[in-house]
């Protein structure tokens, strides 16, 4: 980290520092208050470089401010549950009504001053829970009015560019920044300001904002607690397989941890989005400085749910996969085992017999947590960090979905096999673990276990080790930049990515690109990523930015105009793709009904797929579930319940005009889309029919609404398959319609009446007059079947039931037939 931008160790909050602008200088890089500068340096991994600097007469603050990049983003990128803090300490508080005044310098990046508290506190803000608000800064001075009383932060989004700004306002409180305030620094500050309301402590990986009842509890060794919380954090890191010196997938990015200490919350601690949360109550505040380091699990339990990767958080796992990494901080820091204590659950659960085992129903959180730990006993401390970045890896090229439950045990379980090189199927029997079979079949084709790891159970007989899994490290380098055009929706280039300085992160063995991958999920900019592998087997993603374009796509839109998904063409593999974009419900006014669909036919009209999705569902179940090729002369049909300004079409990346039909149909021709100008009334294609000699046999042919219907009055003549005749006292057909989505159902406003049956009993012809309850929706569907019947010498063969249907709708003439 220090080759990149060197860590100086400053006074942070000393009356000494009086001159901040000659302390700050002495960052290498990074320009100090008022300075036009503004670093060239991509910001690294890790922990960045922490100045507080208070003026003498306390009245403003020189706070050193880093672009830090999207908390959401990274937390994406890093395979986390929940974002890790954005907020950069300035150790001043503001009452509601106070004006803040920042002054941000030239060149600086773009940054917000943000105020307040999380959680109740009865002391402030009427002890109503009223969160952190943020106002945009520009280069300058800023006046900012506090709406609420709490902490004054800055943040930046920008991906790199660091600059010291200027805060005053507000109360300066004690201010506790690890590597440059001693203890006996910090108790003087207690001293200095003793009404100050609250206290900051910043550590280089986790910071906090406490209470003034709680600073008393801090009266002890400070700086080794906060080295502690900061240890912690890095073996969490290191157990996830997050480096600070990592240049992809696998880069610890520099965004803190954040403890909230309000006065109440849920549990005796609890983890957010954003904090994790030491309430006063419950005296976890007091107990993160009291309590013996050893002793601190609440602490590694809670930074634990701020990791724990999606592919094996399914439903059950929270209070158990956050735990994995816990346990790994005991055990490298301490040396112990938690679940050593809980022999009593473990026992009971291998007492059953294998075949009444379930991992799924047991009820001990404490034994379900040994079946994620045997594996590193059997594998070595390397198993867990391979793990976790093999799944990054895999989420970002599309090897790997995590959109249910199902597809997190498959990614999670195949996932832990591959990187362990062992057929882990005896593993999983033992555990009552049932297995995906493609999972299944691809463990099968792995070595084979030699040794029974799950007879692991206590660390006096933890003695069953597989094989060690070879040292930690991820490839490196720096990817080539990527001018090709790129469309929505493709997965591949045409001109492969290559990257050049390719190492390891520790540098010993070699490694080498292995392919590349693509994410183009919206317009704008998307990631190109080259895939580089090493000679341990570890694989990491190196990102480029590309440029998007909507190519030939129908984007779905649902309600606050979120973006539910494109269904795209990807000409470059021949493919149709969906992809989804919000997590969201499509539009929940609509639950349990179709709120958007597609299907892909042939040019003859014979369904290839139908996909959909309700109002209260999402497009990630279509999207992994979708695999589509495409061809020239096919057709689109796209349903939409609101089409008018939440579906639109692009053609070569081109928007076209909006329809208001709820159907629409698009050909694909020379790998574009072009819309179709659809009649009211189109052709139902039907599955082929089976006939049996001897027997009626009802044949069925139908139509499609391509405008709403509300009457139609129409002449029809049906000639029988060769070799068959109508079956005899037909003189009406009852109706059936299909809304898109739905089921078919029987509609007598739709009954064809005066049947005839010509003398051959070949022909027979039906009128067909709607009633006044009549309504066929636009691509909602109508059919009627005939029972035709089949002489005990007709010939084997496949013959067509010829039909045409004549006459006038509400929205036309129609003439149409088969």
């Amino acid at each position: 980290m220090s080759s990149f931008l060197p860590r100086p160790v400053l006074p942070a909050v000393t009356a000494a520092a009086t001159v901040a602008s000659v302390l700050v200088t002495t960052l290498v890089g990074v320009p100090a208050a008022g300075s036009s500068e503004r670093s060239t340096v991509a910001l690294p991994g890790g922990p960045l470089p922490t100045a507080i600097v208070r003026s003498a007469d306390t009245r403003s603050t020189d706070v050193l401010v880093h672009g830090l990049g999207s908390p959401e983003a990274e937390r994406i990128r890093e395979g986390r549950n929940m974002r890790h803090s954005g907020l950069q300490p300035t150790g001043r508080f503001v009452r509601s009504g106070q004006t803040i005044t920042v002054q941000v310098p030239s060149g600086a990046p773009t940054m917000r001053v943000e105020t307040g508290l999380i959680g109740p506190y009865a002391a402030f803000n009427g002890g109503a829970e009223v969160g952190i608000t943020a106002a945009d800064l520009t280069a300058g001075r800023n006046e900012v009015t506090a709406d609420r009383d709490g902490m004054v932060f800055l943040s930046s989004t920008a991906p790199s560019g660091s600059a010291t700004v200027t805060v005053s306002g507000g109360t300066t409180v004690p201010t506790f920044v690890t590597g440059q305030t001693s203890n006996a620094e910090f108790a003087a500050e207690v001293e200095r300001f003793p009404d100050a309301p609250m206290a900051t402590i910043v550590g280089e990986r986790v910071f906090g904002d406490f209470q003034a009842r709680t600073v008393p509890t801090m009266s002890g060794d400070l700086a080794s607690r906060v080295e502690d919380w900061d240890r912690v954090v890095q073996v969490t890191n290191e157990h996830h397989g997050l480096l600070d010196d990592a240049v992809g997938a696998a880069r610890k990015a520099p965004h803190r941890i954040y403890i909230a200490s309000p006065d109440s919350g849920a549990g005796y601690a609890n983890a957010s989005h954003d904090r994790i949360m030491f309430q006063v109550d419950t005296a976890a505040a007091s107990e993160l400085f009291t309590m013996r380091a050893s002793g601190l699990w609440g602490f590694w339990h809670e930074v634990g749910h701020t990791y724990q990767p999606p592919a094996y958080n399914w439903k059950g796992m929270v209070e158990v996969v956050n735990n994995v990494s816990a346990l790994d901080v005991q055990h490298r820091l301490f040396g112990a085992n938690r679940l050593d204590g809980q022999q009593t659950a473990i026992a009971a659960f291998f007492a059953r017999p294998v075949e009444a085992r379930s991992f799924a129903d047991e009820d001990s959180v404490w034994a379900r947590l040994l079946m994620f730990d045997q594996l590193r006993r059997a594998f070595g401390q390397q198993f867990w960090p391979a793990l976790d970045q093999e799944l990054r890896v895999r989420l970002r090229t599309g090897d790997a979905t995590v959109h249910d439950d199902d597809a997190k045990r498959a990614a999670f379980t195949l996932t832990a096999a591959r990187v362990a090189d062992r057929d882990l199927r005896p593993f999983f029997r033992q555990w009552g673990f049932p297995l995906d079979p493609a999972v299944a079949d691809a463990m099968a084709d792995l070595p084979a276990l030699t040794t029974p790891i799950w007879e692991n159970r206590g660390a006096a007989s933890d003695t069953v080790q597989e094989r060690e899994l070879p040292r930690y490290g991820v490839p490196v380098g720096v990817p080539s930049s990527v001018t090709e055009p790129v469309a929505v929706g493709q997965r591949q280039l045409e001109t492969a990515p290559t990257a050049t300085g390719i190492g390891n992160t520790d540098g010993i063995g070699t490694a080498h690109i292995t392919g590349h991958a693509l994410e183009a999920r919206e317009p704008g900019t998307g990631t190109a990523s080259v895939v580089l592998r090493n000679d341990r087997g570890i694989r990491e993603v190196l990102a480029t930015p590309v440029r998007v374009g909507p190519g030939n796509a129908i984007r779905f839109t649902g309600i606050g105009d979120e973006t539910i998904g494109w269904l795209a063409l990807d000409p470059l593999a021949g493919a149709l793709r969906f992809v989804p974009v919000s997590t969201a419900a499509a539009h929940p006014y609509f639950d349990g009904e179709e709120y958007v669909g597609f299907a892909l036919r042939t040019a003859d009209g014979r369904t290839l797929g139908d996909w959909s999705i309700d109002g209260d569902e999402n497009g990630t179940a279509v999207a992994a579930a979708f695999a589509q090729d495409f061809e020239d002369g096919q057709v689109l049909e796209v349903r939409h319940a609101e089409p008018r300004s939440r579906l639109t079409a692009f053609r070569d990346g081109e928007e076209l005009p909006h329809r208001p039909e709820k159907l629409q149909r698009f050909r694909i021709v020379d790998d574009r889309i072009e819309p179709i100008a659809d009649e009211a009334v189109g052709v139902l294609p039907v599955e082929t029919t089976g006939l049996v000699r001897g027997t009626d046999t009802p044949v069925s042919f139908g139509i499609v609404a391509g405008r709403e219907l509300t009457s139609i009055r129409a002449d029809l003549v049906v000639t029988a398959p060769d070799g068959t005749v109508f079956a005899e006292g037909q003189t009406s057909l009852v109706g059936q319609y299909r809304n898109p989505g739905d089921d078919w159902r029987t509609a007598a406003s739709m009954t064809m009446r005066s049947g005839q049956r010509s003398p051959d009993g070949r022909t027979t012809t039906f009128r067909l007059d709607t009633t006044t309850t009549f309504r066929l929706v636009q691509g909602a569907a109508a059919r009627w079947s005939p029972l035709v019947h089949t002489p005990e010498d007709a010939m084997a063969g496949q013959y067509g039931m010829h039909w045409e249907f004549s006459g006038t709708t509400n929205a036309g003439s129609v003439r149409i037939g088969s």
